[in-house]
């Protein structure tokens, strides 16, 4: 462990994780080198306080290439980003990193992911479960306190039949929502569904034709003369 160290002393040099493309976008931890240190690293698990870097786990640049080669971290090309405090490391869709103030970077990835719980609807109205369930991966990668692709991963869940993926969605939202909220939501997309739509127009009644009515009734007036 180190002690601490101002967050304006650091640079980043890379994030601690390798990242699959299913799972971008994504927040990521930052590795951190020391400006006027260039041969020692800091990795995660660290803190951040009161504009200090706490409690990191310190290691050498040759344990650092050994870690990258291993797809243990992820070293950036390029020169290295100004650490500055309150700041967010945070990869796009396309796997390109970013590095902004935290508000700023929050609101991006909440964007994302309401575009992507837009699009899994839309997929799910048209019967592309596959598409549907892919959006709400990548909405839940870009900001996991929503509940909508959980809703929605539950809806495909039922259509499968599958009670134990649908109650596992429900376990996962129960912090943040009732029971009974959720399942009215689950409800709700799952209503939404193209196979639910469709099984309902096949079992719903035709209204009657009115022409064919006003034939019919034609026929009653010449019968009854």
């Amino acid at each position: 462990m180190k002690s601490p160290v101002p967050i304006v002393e650091l640079e980043i040099i890379g994030c601690a994780s390798v990242l699959p493309e299913t799972m971008w976008p994504s927040v990521v931890p930052p590795v951190f080198r020391r400006k006027a240190n260039p041969g020692e690293a800091f990795v995660p698990p660290y803190v951040f306080h009161a504009g200090y870097l706490c409690s990191s786990t310190v290691i050498a640049a040759a344990e650092l290439k050994a870690l990258q080669q291993n797809e243990e971290i992820t070293l950036f090309e390029g020169e290295p980003l100004p650490a500055q405090r309150d700041f967010e490391l945070w990869v796009d869709q396309a796997g390109h990193p970013h590095y902004e103030h935290r508000t700023q970077a929050d609101a991006k990835l909440l964007a994302i992911a309401k575009d992507y719980i837009r699009q899994a609807e839309q997929a799910l109205q048209e019967g592309r479960t596959e598409d549907a369930e892919r959006y709400c991966g990548i909405a839940l990668c870009a900001d996991d306190r929503l509940i909508e692709p959980l809703a929605i991963k539950a809806a495909l869940r039922r259509l499968k039949k599958d009670a134990t993926g649908e109650r596992l969605m429900a376990k996962l939202a129960e912090p943040r929502m009732s029971e009974a909220a959720f399942r009215r939501m689950v409800e709700y997309y799952f209503g939404l569904s193209a196979p639910v739509r469709e099984a309902l127009v096949l079992t719903v009644p035709r209204s009657p034709d009115l022409l064919s009515l006003r034939v019919m009734f034609g026929m009653a007036e010449m019968r009854a003369a």
